[in-house]
């Protein structure tokens, strides 16, 4: 009897997530191109088997096919590919949308609440602190290895 109410309350739970997902997750990003979802693999059944030196071209072929903003999956986790820097600009400018997915939970025993792993007040904190390195004074003394190491992987 109880195992038969456990298992109709683990049902009721699954059930009411899988919803939220398909609301929430699956429906908005579903309607953005990409390549075709299967269950359990997302989009990466195409890296399957795959030398690794293909992989790369792989993700050329659906920049090419679906740019410039497209999704792929990685099992039931969307991700949102976005190819023009404007496009990378909003989300980067924006207060709003600073908030970590799950995946960098992983990190927090590692790295700690540092800038990659916080969001909210503290990630403002963090950001404030680091901002004055990357002013474009300071970086243009090292375009010339930016342009030299961006080739090298373009050509590679």
């Amino acid at each position: 009897m109880y195992l038969v109410a456990l298992g109709f309350i683990f049902g009721t739970w699954y059930l009411i997530s899988y919803i939220q997902w398909l609301r929430n997750i699956y429906n908005p990003m579903s309607r953005l191109p990409g390549p075709i979802r299967l269950p359990i693999f997302g989009t990466k059944y195409r890296f399957i088997g795959v030398p690794r030196e293909k992989i790369l071209e792989i993700g050329k072929q659906n920049i090419v096919k679906y740019a410039p903003i497209f999704c792929t999956w990685t099992g039931s986790t969307a991700e949102l590919q976005l190819i023009r820097a404007e496009y990378v600009e909003v989300i980067m400018n924006s207060t709003l949308h600073i908030s970590k997915g799950k995946q960098y939970d992983r990190l927090k025993p590692w790295l700690g609440q540092g800038l990659l792993t916080s969001s909210g007040r503290r990630w403002f904190q963090h950001r404030k602190l680091i901002t004055p390195t990357f002013h474009f004074k300071i970086l243009e003394n090292f375009m010339d290895v930016f342009i030299e190491k961006s080739q090298n992987t373009y050509e590679s």
